[in-house]
């Protein structure tokens, strides 16, 4: 089936390569279906003109080839008068029709959708599930189906009525009516925008609407905060930050996916920092995110939910095996510091963030370790400034603001006094 299908999907993407003007194809060939090449052409490229050519004397096969749009139908052996009267035709016909686009050869628009399925199903399966709609054309696309049909029959919105009752797993549709300027492609980013529209329109609907979206200026957003409590195991805590993330993203995109899987990519790029190791799945939801445009991921808003919940429960899950000892608050903080020297830090704010008092967090930080967390944060900070000035043509003081000093004549100052000469001369 795969390499049937494989050799069928040549045949047609060599026709705008060729920049062909005429196909002239056979019923019956090894491992191809001349029958299914004529439907695919007459809805991806309908000025394109076909001829069949077949050894079966049936009215059947004739029928269906004329329906697909052939300007005629030849038997075995070839008359070599018919075949030149028939590509005289086929050249005249193309002629009139030049610039039709997307609508077919009887000038009726092209009812056109995409479809993804939360299982898997193989053409046939959906082709059984559909059958009662016999000029529907179904193809396969990368786990994508590409649904399209030429003659007006029906409408598209009883096809998607059987779809959602036929497919318990559920399913997400994105159809359009494909205008005359509209290549193939283009009919397929349309449906696809429509589809990803869809799923945002039928989450909001679902419930979010009954909140007021976050405001993610405050505090309780910031990076910190959140790298905190990844670090911390504050679970309850992170995933009500994600819903109220998750509900600003539906409410502020305006039916746009882009600007849903902006605001949850940000948020995953944060819990990515503590899935290294692809443990969590983290990197995985993270790049269904980014494709959920092209790939229709997620059927269901439901599902990135489940996906995004499991994985933060997993790293708070890891995070909190130590939880309460000496040791790991100092490691926790340690790590914090590292990954967040960046941000608006201090002893007192990161006491505050772990929920523990300064002189405590201060005694066994010291204990621990050694040395004083203010000294930390400055050593942390200054080893960081001393790579970039190394290692980049930044200025002082963008190289300043990258490492958490707001004033540069402060960080030089410090610099100097961790390092015993200014930034400038460790170039």
């Amino acid at each position: 089936m795969g390499a049937k299908k494989r050799e069928r999907g040549r045949a047609i993407n060599l026709i705008p390569a060729l920049k062909a003007d005429l196909l002239i194809t056979d019923i019956r060939m090894p491992g191809k279906d001349g029958l299914y090449v004529l439907q695919q052409t007459q809805v991806r490229y309908p000025n394109l003109e076909t001829i069949v050519i077949s050894a079966y004397d049936e009215f059947e096969y004739a029928k269906q080839a004329l329906k697909a749009g052939s300007v005629d139908y030849i038997l075995k052996p070839i008359d070599p008068g018919e075949l030149n009267m028939a590509i005289a035709k086929a050249l005249n016909r193309g002629k009139s029709n030049a610039g039709r686009g997307s609508l077919d050869r009887a000038g009726k628009r092209i009812d056109f959708a995409v479809l993804k399925c939360r299982a898997e199903y193989e053409v046939s399966v959906l082709g059984s599930i559909l059958a009662g709609f016999e000029d529907l054309s179904i193809e396969n696309s990368e786990g994508i189906f590409v649904l399209s049909c030429s003659e007006n029959l029906y409408s598209f919105a009883s096809i998607e009525a059987v779809l959602h009752e036929e497919i318990p797993d559920g399913c997400l549709l994105g159809k359009i009516c494909a205008t005359p300027e509209m290549t193939y492609g283009q009919m397929i980013e349309a449906a696809k925008e429509t589809a990803n529209r869809n799923l945002i329109e039928a989450a909001v609907k679902a419930g979010p609407v009954q909140h007021i979206a976050a405001d993610l200026s405050t505090p309780r957003f910031r990076i910190e905060n959140i790298m905190m409590l990844c670090k911390s195991g504050g679970s309850d805590e992170l995933l009500d930050i994600y819903h109220e993330i998750r509900t600003h993203a539906l409410l502020c995109s305006n039916g746009k996916i882009e600007i849903w899987a902006k605001e949850i990519g940000d948020f995953l790029n944060l819990l990515a920092i503590h899935d290294k190791d692809s443990s969590y799945g983290v990197w995985d939801i993270l790049q269904k995110v980014r494709n959920q445009k092209e790939r229709l991921s997620y059927v269901a808003q439901e599902e990135a939910d489940l996906e995004i919940e499991r994985a933060i429960l997993e790293i708070c899950k890891m995070s909190s095996r130590k939880k309460g000892s000496k040791e790991d608050l100092v490691w926790k903080v340690k790590e914090f510091v590292q990954d967040c020297y960046a941000q608006d830090i201090s002893p007192g704010s990161i006491a505050g963030l772990f929920h523990v008092s300064l002189p405590y967090l201060s005694k066994i930080f010291k204990q621990e370790t050694g040395q004083n967390l203010n000294l930390y944060i400055t050593d942390v900070r200054i080893s960081r400034a001393k790579y970039l000035l190394a290692n980049t043509e930044k200025s002082v003081s963008d190289i300043a603001a990258m490492v958490g000093y707001e004033d540069v004549n402060y960080f030089i100052r410090t610099y100097k006094k961790m390092t015993g000469i200014t930034p400038s001369k460790s170039r």
